[in-house]
């Protein structure tokens, strides 16, 4: 799903609109990180499966696949965090207008109206 909100120039100040760019990069780079963390922590988690499985015991084998799975879903919450800020940012907004659309080439389609 992809939402789009647009929201009239002359109902925002330059400072919202600078506080909402800057949340939305944030929100961007946060999901970049979680993405590359989550794919190195499963090379990580990979190569202590095949390699700890017979050395370690079951605690330390659990324990090292947990603290794998650990840092990837910190990265997530951290990423829901800045999702619900830029939410609460474009809540705060006057007449904001929000399409969701099921593709990015469909044609969007009005979700309702905030005024």
């Amino acid at each position: 799903m992809h939402t789009v909100t647009s929201v009239h120039a002359s109902a925002v100040r330059p400072e919202q609109l600078k506080g909402l760019i800057a949340d939305w990069l944030i929100l961007q780079r946060a999901g970049i990180r979680r993405k590359m963390l989550a794919r190195g922590f499963a090379v990580v988690a990979a190569i202590v499966a095949v390699a700890g499985f017979s050395s370690l015991s079951v605690l330390g084998f659990c324990f090292s696949l947990g603290l794998c799975a650990a840092v990837p879903l910190w990265a997530w919450t951290v990423e829901l965090g800045h999702e619900r800020r830029l939410a609460c940012r474009l809540d705060a907004m006057p007449e904001t207008l929000t399409y969701v659309t099921d593709h990015a080439t469909a044609p969007l389609e009005p979700a309702g109206r905030k005024s």
